[in-house]
């Protein structure tokens, strides 16, 4: 696998992506779904590569996901896999066995993006973030539980310039203005950081956090992390 020099590596449920440093992804692991990308629901053993004729950057997946996503050089977002909730962001439910452009945002010069169990999120280059699939608890933010089958902007936050966003199961954290972090969605075991175990419908900011410039969030099943930019991490 050193062979293949890769720049990143994830993985979702039975299945492990690669990107590598000339822009290519290779996939290995549990097929079903079509989660691998490669036009099949076969297993593969041996890392293979999915044939595109552009150069990722980055791929999203979520550890017990079936769908994934991949941002080319461009900040065009590819789509592919288990689709039950719209989370592929194609306007259907049905699954997609080779990656395909997420039409609706794809105006948008896309600079991240994040999977969650059922659900998607892309940040723009003018801070917009976009979120679709299963809605469960509140986790896209949009004020309801509901199922969205394309990319929706987040209104809660279009007064703020989004850095960085993160998915979980049913919640979602964001990187606000670089120095908040904001969460929404499942908070039952207290996730959001709030103070509290209720549900938060839209984006709200986690207030027990300091004010300081913040590198990465990242968010487990029911567990979240923040990374400060002076090396501190955070957990609740």
């Amino acid at each position: 696998m050193s062979s293949l020099r890769p720049q990143m590596m994830t993985a979702a449920l039975g299945c492990t992506f690669i990107v590598t440093s000339d822009g290519c992804i290779y996939v290995c692991g549990h097929g079903q779904d079509g989660r691998l990308g490669l036009g099949t629901v076969d297993h593969v053993i041996i890392p293979r590569p999915i044939h595109l004729k552009v150069c990722i950057t980055k791929v999203a997946s979520f550890y017990c996901g079936q769908h994934a996503l991949a941002l080319t050089i461009n900040g065009t977002v590819l789509s592919w896999g288990s689709n039950i909730y719209g989370q592929l962001g194609n306007g259907h439910c049905r699954n997609v066995l080779h990656p395909g452009v997420v039409e609706t945002i794809s105006n948008k010069c896309i600079v991240d993006i994040a999977c969650g169990s059922d659900s998607s999120a892309a940040i723009s280059d003018h801070g917009e973030l976009f979120t679709w699939g299963c809605g469960f608890q509140g986790c896209l933010g949009h004020g309801n539980g509901e199922t969205y089958k394309l990319p929706k902007k987040v209104e809660e936050l279009n007064d703020f310039h989004v850095n960085k966003v993160a998915c979980g199961c049913w919640h979602m954290l964001a990187i606000v203005d670089n120095d908040r972090v904001w969460s929404w969605g499942h908070g039952h075991y207290g996730q959001l950081g709030h103070g509290h175990s209720g549900n938060c419908l839209k984006p709200k900011i986690v207030e027990q956090l300091p004010h300081t410039i913040w590198a990465k969030v990242v968010c487990g099943w029911d567990v979240s992390f923040a990374l400060s930019h002076d090396g501190y991490v955070w957990s609740w």
